[in-house]
């Protein structure tokens, strides 16, 4: 009692369903072929890209390199043009009362009078100087310019002994020098 299986299906209906069911997937999959190939052309476009980018980077930075690293005229970068460099001279603000400090750091004159305050007994010129410079570079005609702003703005007194000159702040000469004796009479 054995059942005959055949492979074939035995209604045309069958076979038409199968028949389409074949032809929508073999069209899908053209489709997907189709979809695929397209990326694949995008992705080979950026490869191709990416990898001009890539050398172009290298190039650039050898001949930066090279700049630096050279000998000779070949090694130096160019000078900025004339008015390059007025424009960075401008920016920073160099000579203008003090303003040409970097952002966060106090001012000259602010530097000064702090040290002026923090002293008892009045400070040569090179005394300030030393104290200064361990803080921010700084010439000596700046820092007399700077004491001679503080004078003029009462900040601080000049006090001369012989050809020498001293700073100290206004606060502080008043309690250096002792109190004149009250008679009790």
């Amino acid at each position: 009692m054995m059942e005959k299986v055949s492979a074939v299906p035995e209604s045309p209906l069958v076979l038409d369903e199968y028949a389409s069911r074949i032809r929508t997937d073999v069209d899908a999959n053209l489709l997907r072929q189709e979809q695929l190939r397209g990326e694949l052309r995008k992705l080979e476009e950026e490869h191709t890209v990416l990898l001009k980018l890539q050398e172009t980077l290298a190039t650039g930075a050898e001949a930066i390199a090279s700049m630096r690293v050279g000998s000779g005229e070949a090694g130096v970068l160019p000078k900025p043009r004339r008015a390059e460099r007025d424009v960075a001279r401008r920016r920073v603000g160099k000579g203008r009362g003090g303003k040409g400090h970097r952002s966060g750091e106090a001012s000259l004159i602010e530097t000064v009078n702090g040290l002026l305050q923090a002293q008892v007994e009045p400070r040569s010129v090179a005394e300030i100087l030393g104290e200064v410079v361990a803080v921010r570079p700084a010439t000596i005609q700046t820092v007399r310019n700077t004491l001679d702003r503080l004078v003029a703005t009462s900040k601080a007194e000049r006090t001369k002994q012989g050809r020498s000159v001293f700073y100290n702040a206004v606060g502080a000469a008043a309690e250096t020098q002792p109190a004149p004796a009250v008679d009790a009479q």
